[in-house]
């Protein structure tokens, strides 16, 4: 993650935060109250995993600066943080927009929960999935259409026919007759519906795909099993196992999963991250507005 990212994520965590708790960082001593309420500086936070680095910091920086501040953070996958947030879990999340199929994200977004409340969701950053094969695989990268052809029983992307050997994708030697084996995450999770859309033209996995309970497990299963490959959500250290360039489609850039590539949106797997906070009752912002 490059500073000037960290340096806005800090900033727009800080803003946010007092806005949830009502405390203002330049408030004098003799404009505290008796009132805990009024002074109250704890809240919690749900972060994606690779992410709790950057928060943990986020978070000391706020408790040096105001002393009635206390955070408490909760590592949730980006995928199901908006609805541990609608719940109450938290006083602020960072995730996916949990709309993802109603059109492009947006950089500013006004929700409403299920109990009408309204929520800012403000673009941080982009996430999303990585294809991830055994290091001792020779693949250089793979087009979507060609995950699309290897994962999918249905095959809508437009590859001419099933990748079902290693050797379909151009490796010779012992990995020629190589079957694949497919695994990744488990098929009714968000990570497998948005693998579907986006690798797959939303298609069906096939039958004899394998899937795992988190990521740890795909990971597993491919460090042991060096004809497997596998979608996970990004890892911050992905020893053992080596994530694949991807390209959109046939002659396009391979773009390996970097963070150059994810922020900008070059890499095809990735997708944008909000951060999450719910508004008072009486705001004045609307959806159009720009902030």
């Amino acid at each position: 993650m490059n500073k000037s990212f960290f340096l806005s994520f800090t900033c727009l965590i800080f803003a946010l935060a007092m806005v949830v708790t009502g405390q203002n960082p330049q408030a004098s001593a003799q404009d505290k109250t008796d009132n805990p309420k009024d002074n109250a500086g704890n809240f919690t936070v749900i972060s994606p995993g690779f992410l709790t680095e950057y928060v943990e910091q986020t978070c000391n920086k706020l408790e040096q600066d105001n002393k009635k501040f206390h955070c408490s953070i909760t590592k949730s996958s980006p995928w199901t943080a908006f609805s541990l947030f609608e719940q109450g879990k938290a006083d602020l999340a960072i995730g996916f927009n949990p709309f993802p199929y109603h059109g492009p994200d947006s950089k500013i977004n006004i929700l409403k929960n299920s109990s009408g409340t309204d929520i800012l969701a403000v673009e941080i950053g982009r996430a999303g999935l990585l294809l991830l094969v055994n290091p001792s695989n020779p693949l250089k990268g793979l087009t979507l259409f060609q995950t699309d052809a290897i994962f999918s029983s249905t095959i809508r992307c437009g590859y001419p026919f099933a990748i079902t050997k290693w050797g379909f994708l151009g490796l010779s030697g012992s990995w020629q007759e190589q079957s694949i084996h497919i695994t990744g995450l488990a098929r009714k999770s968000f990570e497998a519906k948005f693998f579907q859309k986006l690798a797959m033209c939303n298609g069906s996995l096939k039958e004899e795909f394998e899937p795992q309970i988190d990521t740890a497990d795909v990971v597993k299963k491919i460090q042991a099993d060096k004809k497997a490959i596998g979608f996970a959500n990004f890892l911050p250290v992905t020893e053992g196992v080596k994530p694949l360039p991807l390209a959109a489609r046939e002659g396009s850039a391979y773009f390996p999963p970097d963070t150059e590539n994810i922020l900008s949106g070059q890499y095809p797997l990735a997708r944008a991250m909000y951060l999450f906070v719910n508004l008072p009752k009486n705001h004045q912002l609307r959806p159009w507005q720009k902030l």
